[in-house]
């Protein structure tokens, strides 16, 4: 079953290790109309680049603590038909924002696993395909607690609250650039498809994986004979 309308996917971007590593990861959101109209010529790129500090400032906060070997290098934005698909003839080819600078994250209180993240769910939940929001933001740099391997209800709470932020920013900007309904939000296909805006953020104190993250990097292997 289709969604409901069209809805423009936005993804950070970034790699691993140094400066210039290779190994990359991405995390992200939907943008879709809610209330009101969609401009007819959104200006996505400005969209990017007005974002760009927002999401900048989440990545760097101590709250969010993303290792000092986790670097944000760019944003995109692609346009996604009902069908969930790319729109045809090149223009869902993503717009892109690429920083001046790679910027490392500040998380410092252990040397985290690449994959290791804080997942963040964004609500209400609704049922069906791409339905449940959730971003993961790599990699947690904070000190778990040793007796159980959880993130503390002070280290979630700081991390939930970094992201409502980011979405109420991220919104705004989707209204000015894109259209005065477009917001951030969870769709399913169940029906005749539901968009709902996300009103609300999740932290769990147990870390998660980004299990699919892109890896431009060969893995190496032991191999010992019996």
């Amino acid at each position: 079953m289709p969604f409901a309308t069209v809805s423009l996917v936005v993804r950070a971007l970034g790699h691993f290790s140094s400066a210039n590593g290779i190994e990359t990861w991405s995390s992200g959101w939907r943008i879709a109309p809610i209330t009101g109209d969609v401009n007819a010529n959104p200006d996505i790129l400005a969209f990017l680049q007005n974002i760009s500090a927002d999401v900048q400032t989440y990545h760097t906060s101590s709250a969010v603590a993303a290792g000092t070997a986790t670097w944000l290098t760019g944003l995109t934005a692609s346009l996604v038909d009902i069908n969930g698909r790319l729109f045809p003839e090149g223009v869902g080819i993503p717009f892109s924002f690429t920083y001046p600078t790679p910027t490392a994250g500040t998380g410092t209180a252990t040397a985290p696993w690449s994959q290791a993240c804080a997942v963040t769910m964004l609500g209400p939940i609704l049922r069906g395909r791409a339905s449940h929001g959730r971003f993961f933001w790599p990699a947690v740099g904070l000190a778990a607690t040793a007796s159980t391997g959880r993130l503390t209800s002070t280290q979630i709470n700081n991390i939930a609250t970094a992201a409502a932020v980011l979405i109420r920013a991220i919104n705004t900007d989707a209204a000015t650039q894109l259209g005065p309904g477009m917001r951030v939000a969870n769709m399913s296909s169940l029906g005749e498809g539901v968009n709902n805006q996300v009103t609300s953020v999740r932290v769990d104190d147990r870390l998660d994986t980004q299990e699919r993250r892109e890896n431009a990097t060969p893995s190496a292997r032991a191999s010992v004979n019996i």
